[in-house]
């Protein structure tokens, strides 16, 4: 099944020239697709797109067959998680409160603002460290963590979301040649943890 289409998409800043013109790709269900292209050339921001963070000038964006959605952040498409070139992590948090934020959409508004997460939750969410090597983590600050320990919780925040797709920004490119190849192997897990929460 086809989990991305593009059709068509163009993009440009305010008044410049086009960075995204006439862009067409389809990624499937099962796959790691990977987006190679040049610094500038608008990767990052085809992938704020397909979150639905910025909008097109034109083309079509679906997701599993339908629209995606687009918004503010509390009306992003859920189905899609996105994690940042730069991570996106509260340094000063513990592992397990950055992990648990992928399950805001689903924890309440009350509740996310007391930030009392449902036990569910955290045994979820401890259960996803678990999986991904850094359950022993969970009550660090994230600012102690190693640059691949970092990307585990961000893989983790990303999962608590229950997503269909995942979109990476820049994934391993400041990690060292052994953590990249460690990271890149999760990709495999993650797969399977995807499959098997749908």
């Amino acid at each position: 099944a086809v989990a991305v289409s593009v059709r068509d998409l163009w993009f440009a800043y305010r008044d410049a020239s086009p960075i995204l013109r006439g862009v067409t790709i389809e990624a499937r269900t099962g796959e790691m697709t990977v987006i190679l292209g040049e610094s500038g050339g608008g990767k990052t921001t085809l992938l704020r797109i397909l979150k639905g963070l910025v909008t097109p000038l034109r083309g079509e964006v679906e997701i599993l067959g339908s629209p995606l959605r687009r918004g503010r952040m509390g009306c992003l498409d859920p189905r899609v998680a996105y994690i940042p070139q730069q991570l996106g992590l509260i340094r000063s948090q513990s592992v397990l409160t950055n992990t648990l934020t992928g399950a805001l959409a689903r924890t309440g508004t009350w509740r996310s603002l007391l930030g009392l997460a449902p036990a569910e939750h955290t045994r979820e969410a401890e259960a996803t460290l678990a999986t991904l090597g850094i359950g022993e983590k969970a009550a660090l600050p994230v600012q102690t963590l190693s640059g691949g320990e970092r990307q585990r919780v961000a893989i983790a925040r990303a999962l608590m979301q229950h997503p269909s797709v995942i979109l990476a920004d820049e994934f391993v490119s400041q990690l060292d040649v052994v953590t990249s190849r460690e990271i890149m192997a999760l990709a495999n897990v993650v797969n399977q943890y995807v499959d098997e929460k749908k």
